[in-house]
């Protein structure tokens, strides 16, 4: 009978890191805010990448 190994990624996250300058004004940071989560979402979301994804601004 064999052994099942533990999952190395279990507890494991990744984090998403943005940034951006405020020199180009606050409708822009929001929107790299806005589009940055989104991507963190799809990136978490996808069932090929076995760890948690987690957006830090």
């Amino acid at each position: 009978m064999a052994t099942a190994l533990p999952n190395p990624f279990d507890g494991k996250e990744i984090w998403f890191l943005t940034g951006s300058q405020d020199l180009y004004g606050e409708a822009t940071l929001a929107q790299v805010a806005d589009q940055s989560q989104q991507v963190a979402r799809w990136l978490d979301e996808a069932e090929s990448i076995p760890v948690k994804i987690v957006w830090k601004p």
